[in-house]
């Protein structure tokens, strides 16, 4: 669902953010994988587990675990930043309208014309 919503994004920073996303997902979901073979081969298999499932390989996979954590506060410092960039709703609907005049100035008017209470 998340690369489906990707795609149908037009703002390349806020692709950019889901894609990073996605990439984190699919290196924790290959990290799980790799850990649950390493923990269960022997068990399986009854022999020493392959090359990809050594120590060095758990050791790379636990370097490439720090992608996520870091995946995730990009996504999350970017979007902040995308809302302070934005200008707000109140600030495009002033310069879009023209200036009304409000009860408070009439007030203003009143008191200046009965002397100024």
């Amino acid at each position: 669902m998340l690369v489906a919503n990707d795609r149908r994004l037009d703002d390349p920073s806020e692709r950019r953010r889901i894609g990073t996303l996605c990439l984190a997902l699919v290196i924790f979901f290959a990290i799980v994988v790799h850990n649950f073979f390493t923990r269960n081969w022997m068990t399986w298999f009854g022999t020493s587990p392959p090359a990809l499932f050594s120590g060095p390989a758990t050791a790379g996979a636990t370097v490439l675990f720090l992608f996520v954590p870091l995946a995730l506060a990009y996504s999350v410092l970017a979007e902040g930043r995308r809302e302070e960039n934005r200008p707000s709703a109140e600030s495009s609907a002033n310069t879009k309208q023209p200036a009304v005049k409000t009860p408070n100035l009439r007030i203003d008017q009143q008191d200046q014309r009965d002397g100024g209470s």
